[in-house]
């Protein structure tokens, strides 16, 4: 008696759409890390962004390095990585728990943008643990 593996779940949809949209914010995270350090260099990029060359350079190295794991926690979910599964969603829940906190002390459109900000949180959480990705990941 031969006994088969179940061939791994495909990929849901909602996991490459979750993928590709955090590929594009590290690739813009990247992008926008590093123009941060090359601008450093100019006087009058840093005298109009108000902050000292130095915290520039800081906080482009930082931006770079939350990029580079952006893009690393996309790859992972593509290929069903319970460890990027589990990334991507302590930071949506951190979202929503900042979104929620914002919508209670803001006043006017800056608690419509919070609100926002915690449905888009919600979604992400709906679309990484519905019952295709868990099987997608389980099946990994």
């Amino acid at each position: 008696m031969t006994y088969q593996t179940p061939a791994p779940a495909r990929r849901p949809a909602g996991v490459t759409l979750l993928a590709v949209l955090i590929v594009i914010s590290g690739l813009l995270g990247l992008f926008g890390s590093i123009a941060l350090i090359v601008g450093r260099g100019s006087d009058e990029f840093v005298r109009s962004s108000g902050v000292q060359s130095g915290t520039l350079l800081w906080v482009g190295v930082v931006g770079v390095i939350i990029a580079l794991v952006y893009l690393a926690v996309a790859r992972g979910l593509t290929r069903g990585s319970g460890l990027a599964r589990g990334l991507a969603a302590l930071v949506a829940v951190l979202s929503l728990a900042s979104g929620c906190y914002q919508a209670i002390i803001h006043p006017g459109s800056l608690r419509y943008t919070a609100i926002v900000s915690a449905a888009l949180a919600v979604i992400v959480l709906i679309l990484l643990f519905s019952p295709r990705a868990n099987a997608f990941f389980r099946s990994r």
